[in-house]
């Protein structure tokens, strides 16, 4: 197994590039792998997951835990994602702060919550009991979202902040999902990303979406636009340390090589060098 630190800017790992991915190395590569995916009937070979993890950093991210649903946590998959990190030696695992289903009943979004202090301690509580079961710490992400609650006494950045502070969990931050809430629901993009607890902040996610006019949609399926690679410019360079940043594209699947583009994008704004006008000199 390799070492599993992750740094720079990585992509989802999906079928069609697997045979890239492991005839062709990529030098500072780290992929992320959608344990759901793997769970499914018919998901990936145990054989070709084995050589994956053998060659390059992996990250798990699921979207089954609905940590903020109220019916009792799925100990089941919480200990199918464990053999899984057993058997990958990924880095970390990252989920969703939703819920996504009701009873048996399993709906095919992420759905958002109210941003309140009772859902904080609710919501932080079943995080714990999936550290203590999983024997680590989780990052959560911050979902797209085409509605919201009336009454909400916290701005989502100030919730995000809570539950990651009082679950003592790290967060996955997704800048499209903060862009595609600041078109559909008229938030400032640059607000919340400011306000954000950057110590807590383990991996970014960017995406791209389809802008429907009146609506905004994560989808997924096409290049990252334009404003969203401003805000990460602006969140990302003035860190001493750089954040771990993936490329998520799930649908519409492109060429390794469009896929690896977008990464090497995301890996010169990450890395661009400051001009010190003082100094007169790179630094």
């Amino acid at each position: 197994m390799i070492s599993t630190q992750i740094s720079g800017a990585g992509i989802g790992l999906r079928a069609p590039h697997i045979s890239h991915l492991l005839n062709y190395h990529v030098d500072d590569l780290w992929l992320e792998l959608l344990a759901d995916n793997w769970f499914a009937k018919g998901g990936l070979d145990a054989y070709y997951l084995r050589q994956i993890s053998q060659h390059y950093p992996l990250s798990l991210h699921c979207v089954g835990l609905s940590l903020g649903g109220v019916e009792p946590l799925d100990h089941s998959y919480i200990e199918k994602l464990r053999k899984l990190i057993d058997l990958t030696g990924a880095c970390w695992l990252s989920d969703h702060l939703c819920f996504n289903h009701v009873k048996n009943h399993y709906l095919p979004d992420l759905l958002p919550l109210p941003y309140t202090e009772e859902m904080v301690i609710h919501v932080a509580d079943r995080i714990r009991l999936v550290q203590d079961a999983l024997g680590r710490q989780i990052l959560l992400e911050n979902v797209s979202s085409y509605l919201e609650y009336k009454h909400n006494t916290m701005l989502e950045c100030e919730f995000l902040n809570a539950v990651c502070q009082h679950a003592d969990c790290y967060m996955l931050l997704d800048i499209n999902n903060v862009y595609v809430s600041q078109r559909n629901h008229g938030v400032s993009a640059r607000k919340t990303l400011s306000n954000i607890n950057i110590k807590r902040v383990k991996e970014i996610h960017l995406a791209g979406h389809r802008d429907k006019g009146n609506i905004v949609v994560d989808t997924h399926d096409n290049f990252v636009c334009d404003e969203v690679w401003q805000l990460y410019e602006n969140f990302i360079a003035p860190l001493d340390e750089k954040i771990p940043t993936l490329i998520e594209w799930d649908s519409n699947i492109p060429d390794i090589d469009i896929l690896l583009g977008e990464r090497d994008k995301a890996k010169k704004i990450m890395f661009q060098e400051k001009t010190c006008k003082a100094a007169g000199k790179i630094v």
